[in-house]
């Protein structure tokens, strides 16, 4: 099927490509004798010939409105701003009686020529309501398109093919169309028109950006921490129970303990674990608990070292390490007393960790906490 290219019904016939305009002797489209209300004589200028392509016309005389819409819509993919298309889809919405989507189609016609006048068509469109028209008419007239708009009601109101309710009821639809009108300039000039709305389209777009891709990394990211302070919370209870039981064995006089270097060391691997696993989950209470149990199971192990004044014990601490693990102790003591742990939970966590230390001394690769 043939497709027109954009061009505006309003030209001149004698300019090339332009469509032909309806003969001037062609008379009135609407009745104007008779008696009623005041008769009005309006020409037409223009016609359903002058809008529609040929093979469109033959679909239009055929009611075959559903391949009409179709071919009108592939025009405007076509040619977006065509707007005879636009006036093509108003008039197939109004031959099938749906007034407020044929609005819709002639407002937007008119948004690219305002010098179009719908009510031209009301003899040649084959709707049985005259009332449609006066809804396209109110709708065109909220839009701003208010000459259109009175052209519709005074072609009705002045026509005695209607009854007389429908003639009066264009007449109020006219008044009510020219109130709205005025009323909304009037505001416009004293400036209370109607506040711009405020774009929210970028608060939607940053929704859907936080609900789609921020909040599935948050998950992750936290999800991570949890899993990551978890496994330094094991590691730290494993070299807390190696250093336990090495500390036990020193105790017994066994120095092979001390062969690849002094145990404190899995006692500062242990409370640096436990640190961290307090780092990436302020909420592992079990974490500060264990690391002020550490802290205080080394200090014995510093003063087993330094048990008489020779200092016979080659790994002997010096007064500046006595300080430095006292001061993390009391840290971590007073940290977790400000967490006020009730009497049962305090019972439960001495009988858990007294448990966890027996466990150590007999066989540091099964004790758990």
């Amino acid at each position: 099927m043939t497709l027109r290219p954009p061009h505006n019904p309003r030209q001149n016939r004698n300019t090339p490509g332009a469509i032909p305009m309806r003969p001037a002797d062609r008379g009135p489209a609407v009745p104007s004798s008779g008696s009623g209300a005041p008769q009005v004589q309006i020409q037409n200028k223009i016609a359903i010939e002058e809008i529609l392509t040929d093979e469109q016309l033959v679909l239009f005389r055929r009611k075959n409105f559903s391949e009409l819409h179709f071919d009108l819509q592939n025009s405007l993919r076509r040619f977006p701003n065509n707007v005879n298309a636009q006036y093509g889809l108003f008039i197939c919405a109004m031959s099938i009686n749906e007034a407020e989507r044929a609005a819709t189609y002639a407002s937007k016609a008119l948004e690219l020529d305002e010098t179009l006048k719908p009510g031209e068509l009301i003899n040649e469109i084959p709707t049985g309501d005259p009332e449609d028209w006066l809804t396209v008419a109110e709708e065109i007239g909220h839009s701003g398109y208010f000459d259109a708009a009175v052209d519709i009601c005074d072609r009705i109101a002045s026509s005695n093919q209607y009854e007389s309710k429908i003639r009066t009821l264009a007449a109020k639809t006219k008044e009510a169309v020219k109130q709205d009108f005025f009323t909304a300039r009037e505001r416009i000039a004293t400036g209370n028109g109607p506040k711009q709305e405020k774009d929210v389209t970028g608060k939607i777009r940053f929704a859907s950006v936080f609900t789609f891709v921020i909040t599935p990394i948050l998950i992750f990211l936290i999800g991570g921490c949890w899993f990551y302070s978890e496994f330094k919370y094991t590691e730290g209870q494993n070299n807390l129970r190696a250093g336990i039981y090495r500390y036990e064995r020193i105790k017994n006089g066994d120095q092979s303990q001390d062969k690849s270097g002094p145990s404190e060391r899995y006692f500062y691997k242990a409370a640096d674990s436990f640190q961290k696993a307090r780092t990436f989950n302020p909420f592992n209470s079990n974490a500060l608990f264990l690391q002020t149990r550490t802290y205080e199971v080394l200090l014995n192990l510093g003063n087993y070292r330094n048990r008489d004044i020779y200092n016979l014990d080659e790994h002997s601490w010096d007064d500046e390490q006595f300080k430095t693990v006292k001061a993390a102790k009391k840290e971590c003591a007073e940290k977790f007393a400000a967490k006020q742990y009730d009497k049962k939970t305090l019972e439960k966590k001495k009988k858990a960790w007294s448990d966890f230390y027996k466990s150590s001394i007999s066989d540091p690769g099964t004790a758990v906490l």
